[in-house]
């Protein structure tokens, strides 16, 4: 009796572990999120041309199909990183494209430059974007969390009107249809700053 009860319960652990490596071992290969933001356009009075500069696009080059832009890191139970999460897309142009549909339903006629025209009326230029995604897949489960910081400029008539900064963290978890998630927790991370800047910029700029 007690050898069939240490058996099964061997077994039973057996079983348990075999679930943890099918369920974590894709994790060992880097998981790729390319997100197509969609936008809420939510806002309105919004006037004139805005000009629109990320200092992030120049400091790095996104022309080469080749780079790997990481946004995270895949973590076991133990929380201990064991593959990354890329994207072929800079989270950068991703966050500043996002920004151009919202302000461009908002009313704003947007364009991106390298430098900001000193004579511009109405312009914006992002000093600081950063991106963390995360994920944590678990038995029958994938945890999946984004956090987001964003620092901007905004300007008027030439000067510099406010300096602002912007944080989102979001969080969720699937069972069924796991590889949607981390999409849908990185379009909600920036949806959430979105619905903090937007608001702010329009009113700034008006």
């Amino acid at each position: 009796m007690n050898r069939n009860h240490i058996t099964a319960k061997s077994l039973y652990r057996f079983i348990v572990l075999l679930a943890v490596i099918i369920s974590s071992g894709c994790t060992q290969v880097a998981h790729r999120v390319d997100l197509l933001y969609s936008p809420l356009s939510t806002y309105r009075g919004g006037t004139g041309k805005l000009e629109i500069v990320d200092i992030n696009a120049q400091r790095t080059s996104s022309t080469d199909p080749s780079i790997r832009w990481v946004l995270g890191q895949i973590k076991d139970s133990e929380g201990v990183a064991v593959a990354e999460v890329i994207s072929g897309i800079p989270p950068y142009e991703v966050i500043t494209d996002a920004f151009k549909q919202e302000l461009s339903a908002a009313g704003y006629r947007v364009t991106f430059s390298k430098a900001l025209d000193k004579s511009a009326a109405k312009g914006i230029i992002f000093t600081d974007i950063s991106v963390q995604l995360d994920e944590m897949p678990l038995v029958g489960r994938l945890e999946t969390s984004c956090a987001i910081v964003l620092k901007l400029e905004i300007w008027k008539s030439g000067g510099v009107v406010n300096r602002l900064e912007y944080r989102s963290k979001f969080s969720d978890t699937a069972i069924k249809e796991r590889d949607l998630l981390p999409q849908t927790v990185f379009q909600q991370a920036i949806r959430e700053v979105i619905l903090k800047a937007v608001p702010d910029i329009i009113t700034q700029l008006e």
